[in-house]
């Protein structure tokens, strides 16, 4: 059976919250004074979250040639902290039932895989794009004539669409439309995403960007802005002229860089690929350039409809994408994922989905698009919203009303959706730590007959690293089962008190597991 861990709340482990944000989080519970007196206890504890994403928290390791303590040379070449048996890997996510389906007659055609959530006070937060039948007038696509809508729900999966009074369809405002091609002067709307502008006056909190038409006839990126997410100002003018991104363009504030950063669809050779932008004036963006696209390792038939970016849950340092995959030969969309730790340089799991199809019958037999927003969900896990269709891509007859598309969550446990994984035995050992480590936890799972061990070592030199006396392998208590937050034992202890000098060295031995991230407390 699973067990749980219980030395610290998970909120504890966020280190962007602050004292009263903990309290909030916990007014449920009657003894308020002994909250605040345990998180003053662990304030001077700080825990970093490492969870695996790419390669980089496996040192590569060297091959050794000399011993440079007794200056002289090896009898043979030996390996050093070169890593054996391991390989990484993106993680399949669940699904959850549908939560979202089309029915209002703004909804006739179907709703759109182009979604926003956000989780704010409490409350789930929705803006999701409709499609109503008369999208097409015989055949012909008229001017993105989508719809920008809104829902909300306090636990993600009972959803209300409120009847704003806000934008009429067909002569009735009793709609939960927020935002559409007349709201803007008639030019359009198409692929919208809703952003929170942490710099921006409380009038011009939230934001909008999309894909519309120019006066001439262009095709060319614009925005709006809202105090509430609800009421939206067009902006004036294109934010982008010339340019064509027919998917979910998607932007946010990066406060390291102190500018906007926008993702788009670009073009080239008849295949889509994901391109980045960045400004420091949202209302002015030079034109993308590629940071992702599919290549000769993939079928040439092949390529990147969406991109789904967000950051990482308490993150502004690691990037998550989740592209739809284009398969033309099948003429059919799954999601799969890519990384990054600056946004631009990316690495692409393409081997296998996170979200495959699911079976006939299902609703999620051809198509399936992730929207933007990692969000908590019940249970310590991370929810990101998704759509899917029953029919292909080109499969579909227009002016009928099918009233298509279903919204669902993929969900994954926290810090879960890249693994380590040791197939059979594996080693490796992280990057050298230069500063203190007084605990270690893992998030992990193995097979029954798997385990993985620890040991910690003292850096001697870049060529040798010496284990610390009861903190090598043989000490460590094996590490079995499936745990989101475990610690570490060596011989019952998990207190690592050896002298910290020098850099610490901590090396991994596993067997048939997984490892998800690391929680080191120092």
């Amino acid at each position: 059976m699973r067990g749980r861990t219980s030395f610290l709340p998970q909120f504890y482990f966020d280190n962007n919250l602050t004292l009263s944000d903990i309290v909030d989080k916990r007014a449920n519970l009657k003894d308020q004074k002994k909250i605040i007196k345990e998180v003053k206890m662990n304030e001077d504890k700080k825990v970093e979250v490492y969870p695996f994403l790419d390669w980089s928290l496996v040192q590569a390791g060297r091959v050794v040639f000399t011993d440079y303590i007794k200056r002289k040379l090896l009898a043979s070449p030996q390996p050093y902290n070169v890593p054996y048996g391991i390989s990484i890997s993106s993680q399949k996510a669940k699904k959850t039932a549908f939560w979202l389906k089309a029915e209002k007659p703004w909804e006739t055609m179907h709703i759109n895989g182009y979604i926003t959530v956000m989780y704010e006070d409490g409350i789930y937060r929705l803006w999701y794009e409709s499609v109503a039948s008369g999208y097409y007038d015989d055949g012909v696509q008229l001017c993105m004539d989508s719809k920008l809508c809104y829902a909300e729900s306090t636990d993600g999966l009972n959803w209300k669409k409120p009847i704003l009074n806000l934008v009429e369809y067909e002569g009735d405002k009793k709609t939960n439309i927020v935002f559409d091609k007349n709201s803007n002067g008639g030019f359009g709307y198409h692929g919208g995403t809703v952003f929170l502008d942490p710099v921006a006056p409380s009038s011009e909190r939230y934001k909008l960007i999309y894909w519309s038409g120019g006066k001439d006839g262009s095709e060319v990126i614009r925005g709006a802005v809202s105090k509430d997410g609800l009421l939206w100002k067009p902006i004036p003018g294109p934010l982008l002229n010339n340019y064509m991104s027919d998917t979910q363009t998607v932007a946010y504030y990066d406060r390291k860089m102190g500018a906007y950063v926008g993702y788009f669809r670009i073009g080239g050779g008849g295949r889509r690929a994901i391109a980045r932008a960045e400004t420091k004036d949202f209302k002015k963006w030079p034109v993308p350039k590629t940071i992702l696209s599919l290549g000769v390792n993939y079928h040439p038939s092949h390529d990147l409809y969406t991109n789904a970016h967000v950051l990482y849950p308490g993150r502004d340092d690691l990037h998550l994408m989740f592209p739809a995959q284009y398969d033309r030969e099948k003429d059919s969309l799954e999601v799969y994922l890519a990384t990054s730790r600056d946004g631009v340089k990316w690495e692409y799991f393409g081997k296998n989905p996170v979200l495959p199809l699911g079976g006939k019958g299902g609703g999620q037999e051809e198509r399936i698009y992730a929207g933007c927003g990692l969000v908590p969900l019940k249970g310590d896990n991370l929810g990101l919203p998704c759509c899917s269709f029953s029919y292909t891509h080109n499969d579909f007859l227009p002016r009928i009303k099918s009233y298509s598309g279903c919204y669902f969550w993929a969900t994954w446990e926290k810090d879960r959706l890249v693994a380590i994984e040791a197939s059979e035995k594996g080693s490796f050992s992280l990057p050298v730590f230069s500063h203190q480590v007084s605990k270690l936890h893992l998030n992990f799972s193995t097979e029954p007959a798997g385990e993985i061990r620890v040991q910690i070592s003292e850096q001697i030199s870049t060529e040798e690293a010496k284990p610390v006396s009861g903190y090598t392998f043989s000490d460590c208590s094996p590490i079995c089962g499936d745990e989101v937050r475990y610690p570490v034992r060596w011989r019952g202890k998990t207190e690592i008190s050896a002298s910290q000098a020098k850099p610490l060295a901590i090396q991994f031995k596993m067997n048939q597991s997984k490892l998800f991230a690391l929680y080191i407390e120092r």
